[in-house]
């Protein structure tokens, strides 16, 4: 059975090409929470950045599985690497 965490990983890859592998149930509530990784990120800015994430949701999410759905942090791939290697 898919779960939350796995929809929203494959939403997001298929609509923004995104690595959302950093993305996983944060809370025992089942709330989902983490970091979105794309290069289609480049250039715009946080506000924009989530539109398109949330935007992409809405259309493969039901209302259930979005409300299910916390803090999802945006960063290109230069941005993840820089933040990884400290």
């Amino acid at each position: 059975m898919e779960t939350v965490v796995d929809r929203v990983r494959a939403v997001l890859a298929e609509a923004l090409e995104a690595d959302a592998s950093d993305v996983e149930e944060i809370s025992k509530g089942g709330r989902v929470g983490g970091v979105v990784v794309s290069a289609r990120f480049s250039g715009i800015d946080q506000v924009d950045r989530q539109r398109l994430v949330w935007g992409a949701l809405r259309q493969g999410l039901d209302p259930e599985q979005l409300l299910a759905i916390g803090l999802l942090m945006t960063l290109t791939p230069s941005e993840f690497n820089a933040v990884r290697e400290g």
